[in-house]
Formats: structure tokens, C-alpha cells, sequence
């Protein structure tokens, strides 16, 4: 990621520098600015914070396209598909990963390594669904008629679709918003198996000494969750 040492440098920081700021490790930032590591959203936001930019700034945009010229939904917005690949391959990488309820409880490690997992995961989700929340939010689209809307509800359209449909105008940030949700599905099945995970540490005596320890993550990973269950609803709300 070019930019980030381009404004590293603008700031007269070497990479030391920027990883005391941006509290990350020194090798972080140079494993990111030498496309060595692909960032996480909870890195990219820790990077935009240190550099009082937004994590959009830290994606050179090139040439992108201008906003609702005609072949807009052919080309894209390089720095939208970059995001839409992005959170297509980590929803993905939930989905493939999630444990049957089963499995959680006749296995207790994978239970235990399951929370502590899930709480990465609710991060993460809470993180893009900020940050990438706001990008569609601000992107400029063409919004659907009024009668379109009314025409949709009374066919039953559910909330999701009706979300995704307001940004049918522009590909690129429809399956944006599309890879948006997906990821938050995923994490909210992740949610919905930490339960069963908690409940088969619980009864496992190896794990006794370390309930509270787990309690605490499990806590932290349901406050995340619910943080993003709000985020979500709001984003769902505007359509």
C-alpha cells in the first residue's frame, strides 16, 4: 500500500514511528506498505486514526470512474470492488469455518478456540460495518421512485433485498452492499454458535480454571455484535 508510506513520510514518520501511533507492530506496517500483508479492518482504521485520514484515503483511486457516468456499472469503482472482494472472501471464510452445534459440544477445544475466534470475527464485522457503512452511505447513486418502493413492499420484498435494491443503479455498490450483509450474516451465525460453545466449556472440568477469563471474551464478542446488529439495522432502516 503505496499510500500509507506516502503519508507516512508526508508526516516526516518512519515506520517505527507510525507503528508507535497507529499502536501496531513495526514489522506490520512494513509487511503493509510493502504489499507483503493485506490489513485487516481493525489495522486499516488504526492506520487512518495515526494518520487523521479516512481508510478510504490509504486506497490510491487512480482513475476511478466519475460518479453515475454512463458506463459506471460496467468499470466500477476500483477502490468499491477492492471492499466488495474483500468482504466476499472473509464471509466466505466464516461460512466455511463455522462449526455445526454438534461438533461444539462433543469436542470442548474446538469449543474453546471457537470463542476466542468469534471474537475477532464480531470485531471485524463491527469495524467494516462502520467504515464501509459510511463509503456507501456517501457514494453517490441514483435512489429508486417512490412508487417503486410502494410497489416492492406490497409484494412482500424483505428489508435485506429492499437495502440492496436501492443501489441497483450502480453495480459496483450494490454488490458492495451484498457483500456488506453476507459478511454480517456469517458473523451472526458466528454469534448464534458461540451459545452452544460457552455452554460446552462450561461443562468441561479442563476449561474450570479459565471460565472467567472465557466469560470476558464472551462478553466482549457479544458487545461487538450487538454494535454491529445496531449498525446493521440502521444501514437496513434507510432503504
Amino acid at each position: 500500500m503505496l499510500e500509507v508510506r506516502r503519508l507516512r513520510k508526508n508526516r516526516g514518520w518512519n515506520q517505527t514511528e507510525l507503528a508507535v501511533h497507529a499502536s501496531l507492530a513495526p514489522s506490520v506496517i512494513s509487511q503493509v506498505e510493502n504489499g507483503k500483508r493485506s490489513p485487516s479492518a481493525r489495522t486499516l482504521n488504526k492506520l487512518a486514526r495515526a494518520l487523521e485520514v479516512d481508510v478510504a484515503d490509504l486506497f490510491p483511486k487512480g482513475q476511478a470512474p466519475l460518479p453515475l457516468e454512463e458506463d459506471q456499472g460496467q468499470r466500477g469503482d476500483p477502490f468499491l470492488n477492492a471492499w466488495t472482494s474483500y468482504m466476499l472472501s472473509l464471509a466466505r471464510e466464516w461460512e466455511e469455518a463455522l462449526p455445526e452445534h454438534d461438533e461444539l459440544r462433543a469436542k470442548p477445544q474446538l469449543a474453546y478456540e471457537f470463542l476466542s475466534k468469534n471474537e475477532s470475527v464480531q470485531a471485524e464485522c463491527y469495524t467494516l460495518l462502520e467504515t464501509i457503512g459510511r463509503v456507501i452511505k456517501g457514494t453517490p447513486h441514483a435512489e429508486p421512485s417512490e412508487a417503486d418502493t410502494t410497489m416492492w413492499l406490497k409484494e412482500g420484498t424483505s428489508i435485506k433485498e429492499l437495502t440492496i435494491r436501492r443501489y441497483a443503479d450502480r453495480a459496483d455498490l450494490k454488490e458492495l452492499v451484498e457483500a456488506l450483509l453476507r459478511m454480517d450474516d456469517a458473523a451472526e451465525l458466528w454469534d448464534g454458535r458461540a451459545r452452544t460453545a460457552r455452554d460446552a466449556t462450561q461443562n468441561a472440568t479442563e476449561f474450570r480454571p479459565d471460565l472467567e477469563r472465557v466469560d470476558k471474551g464472551v462478553e466482549r464478542a457479544a458487545e461487538e455484535r450487538r454494535s454491529a446488529a445496531s449498525l446493521a439495522e440502521e444501514f437496513r432502516s434507510v432503504a
